[in-house]
């Protein structure tokens, strides 16, 4: 898999949720959360509060395109896209 590749396979910020059915202990993003401290990975999520004030204000976009500028897409509010967000601030914080 190319990285573009991989980019795309991220692009719903609701991905986590289709796994979460499938294994509901979340314990394993402790090593996830570790590695995003140590990278500064927390910086990813800044983009969304610029995308707040965009399309549905207020909420975030269902999709976004892989490849700059990220060009939002699919409907204009979707709630599992604001809870993945929430999530990972809540969690990075």
């Amino acid at each position: 898999m190319t990285a573009a590749e991989s980019r795309r396979c991220f692009a719903a910020a609701s991905l986590a949720q289709v796994y979460d059915p499938l294994d509901p202990d979340r314990s394993d993003l402790d090593t996830y959360l570790a590695i995003v401290e140590e990278l500064g990975a927390r910086r990813l999520l800044d983009g969304f509060e610029a995308h707040l004030k965009e399309a549905c204000v207020g909420s975030i976009s269902e999709i976004f395109d892989a490849e700059p500028p990220y060009t939002p897409r699919g409907c204009i509010a979707q709630a599992w896209s604001v809870a993945e967000v929430l999530r990972a601030l809540r969690k990075t914080s």
